[in-house]
């Protein structure tokens, strides 16, 4: 059974994205952890430990532990009465973000972090964000990003977006977005985003065949392979955002590759801020 780790400061947006995250456990079946990060004084800019009281700081953990109750119970409510109900631990834990975040995963075995935008619905700003930034470049586990507003229909198609420079390397997130697939009943793209000059005929045969292998070791027979020409990457993927009728848009960060070319020119936070899909981000491979 898989845990989804549900993260929220309790903001409009944070809220969102774990009803959006409790959806999808109702989907899959699976078990949520909802964790709260009480901020300590260190995280603010130019707080003072000293004059931090500690039975005022004792006091936040008790009313985060208080909101965290309540906002269950309307979690709790969105199950139909004929729909799985999902086990909710409730995790307060005083600390950074990022390090809550990843002592909460690691302790309760999560598969995957849901969290929210940062703010407005700004994917950009959010991703550029100090708990963001860490949380996706040393998370152990997948971190979903959901945008503001998000839909709570069932999912049915992924997209996986690759350069498609080492096939090996692909191989775990795209066995993980197979679990996935599997469980939600979903379609799964695997996308290539490559200039006209690509020469894609080279690579698209041996593509094929080992989809095709994944698919039969699977027996996930939903899995399919789409080139999208375009001579920016960051274009091509808004051009996929927006006429692919997807649910999700996967990636796997790696140094210098898709999902940081990305996010490292300002033109394309434009197009970020306005995703309106959830991205789900697989961790670098350490090998």
């Amino acid at each position: 059974m898989l845990t989804l780790l549900l993260a929220t400061d309790f903001s409009a947006n944070s809220k969102a994205a774990a009803r959006y995250g409790y959806q999808l456990a109702m989907q899959t079946k699976a078990n949520v952890v909802l964790c709260n990060a009480v901020i300590v004084p260190a995280e603010v800019p130019q707080a003072d430990m000293a004059l931090w009281p500690a039975d005022e700081f004792d006091l936040l953990i008790r009313d985060s532990e208080e909101v965290l109750k309540d906002f269950k119970k309307e979690l709790e409510a969105l199950v139909p009465n004929d729909g799985f109900k999902p086990n909710i631990t409730c995790i307060t834990e005083p600390g950074l973000v990022t390090d809550v975040l990843a002592g909460t995963a690691g302790k309760h075995h999560a598969d995957i972090i849901v969290t929210g935008t940062h703010s407005g619905g700004n994917l950009s700003r959010f991703l550029v964000g100090d708990h963001a930034s860490q949380l996706i470049e040393h998370s152990k586990v997948p971190v979903l990003i959901v945008p503001a507003n998000p839909s709570l229909q069932p999912i049915r198609k992924i997209a996986f977006a690759t350069e498609l420079v080492n096939m090996e390397r692909d191989l775990k997130p795209i066995c993980d977005l197979i679990t996935w697939g599997k469980l939600l009943n979903a379609e799964i793209i695997i996308t290539h985003i490559a200039d006209e000059k690509y020469e894609a005929f080279k690579y698209q045969k041996g593509l094929a065949e080992s989809l095709l292998s994944l698919a039969d070791k699977s027996h996930f027979p939903d899995i399919h392979y789409r080139m999208i020409k375009d001579n920016k990457v960051e274009d091509g993927l808004e051009w996929l955002s927006e006429h692919g009728q997807l649910d999700i848009l996967a990636m796997v960060h790696q140094h210098r590759n898709l999902f940081a070319e990305l996010f490292s020119h300002s033109h394309t936070k434009k197009m970020a801020a306005n995703l309106q899909l959830p991205l789900m981000v697989f961790p670098a491979l350490t090998h």
